[in-house]
């Protein structure tokens, strides 16, 4: 078995594996997945070879705040080698922070977010085997929420400081604030720049204690009841059952229990769905397929944890 500062070079050699992956595919700040599959699929093995690791070090007594591990005689041929042939030990010195390391594991929870693995992971918690890369469910419970947002906002008062002065450093401002959006989502990052831009427009005035975190949760808030509200006077369903569903972790083997979803279901209003459909797509549905698509549509939007009804509507085609 590996000692503590082997377990912890090997971890960070993964690290480093996943630094070239992104950085070669022009992702070097960690903001985004890479695009292609390979690059993901290399990300995905590295994540989770270096989760192994951390874990192997962490029962050693593994402390993120730890800034040097000693090697002794017998775990010497795993070090670094940098005594420089004077005798003195060898020295394993951390390459990732904790921080970098949940931006990481952000970055990997959004694999599962990818269309090749929408569907359902299997019993031993990973997806699809066909699908392009194999995931480890296990990994999306890392507490991401752990990252410091104290650093991020402090990034924002400081944009909004040179924002309002016109300050010269605006520019080096805005770089270093975008540059801490990596601890997001995609989702909130896509929030906290369609809230800065609102700021910068003059559409919102920051009010005093409230943080960019704050910000971001309230747009999405307001994006989810639009969202609902849309739905709702589109298909005509019950908003309570449709919230009571959207608020709790739905997926296919859960969406009916307790007969939530027939509930749901069963109060489309058919007439209203189908003037729906029918002013979107341009075709005329008999009663029963408004039933099964506006069914289709109600299921994808609890499954997905809603989206703009309009939008999608507007991509689907219709075998009449």
């Amino acid at each position: 078995m590996q000692k503590l500062p082997a377990n912890v070079k090997s971890r960070d050699t993964r690290y480093l594996e996943i630094l070239d992956v992104f950085t070669d595919n022009g992702e070097s700040d960690l903001m985004q997945l890479p695009e292609s599959v390979e690059a993901r699929r290399k990300f995905a093995k590295e994540f989770v070879e270096l989760n192994r690791y951390l874990e192997a070090a962490k029962v050693q007594g593994f402390d993120w705040n730890t800034a040097e591990y000693k090697v002794d005689g017998t775990d010497v041929d795993d070090a670094d080698e940098n005594d420089g042939g004077n005798g003195e030990p060898d020295i394993v010195r951390p390459q990732i922070d904790e921080r970098t390391y949940l931006i990481l594991a952000q970055r990997y929870k959004e694999l599962f977010d990818d269309d090749s693995c929408a569907a359902e992971p299997d019993d031993d918690g990973r997806c699809d085997p066909e699908a392009p890369y194999e995931l480890e469910g296990y990994l999306t419970e890392i507490d991401t929420g752990l990252i410091d947002t104290d650093y991020m906002n402090a990034n924002f008062v400081k944009w909004l400081k040179a924002l309002k002065e016109d300050s010269p450093e605006l520019a080096e401002m805005s770089a270093q604030l975008h540059r801490s959006f990596a601890a997001l989502s995609r989702d909130e990052q896509r929030l906290a720049e369609l809230f800065l831009h609102d700021v910068e427009r003059g559409d919102v005035e920051v009010e005093e204690g409230m943080t960019l975190r704050d910000y971001i949760t309230r747009y999405a808030k307001r994006e989810k009841d639009e969202q609902i509200d849309k739905l709702v006077d589109h298909l005509g369903v019950d908003r309570s059952l449709l919230e009571e569903l959207t608020v709790r972790y739905i997926n296919e083997k859960s969406l009916n229990a307790f007969g939530r979803f027939d509930a749901l279901r069963d109060t489309i209003d058919v007439p209203r769905a189908k003037s729906f459909f029918e002013r979107c797509m341009n075709v005329t549905l008999p009663n029963f397929k408004v039933k099964v698509q506006a069914s289709k549509l109600l299921k994808q939007f609890v499954l997905e944890g809603g989206f703009d009804i309009d939008e999608e509507v507007s991509h689907w085609r219709f075998a009449l």
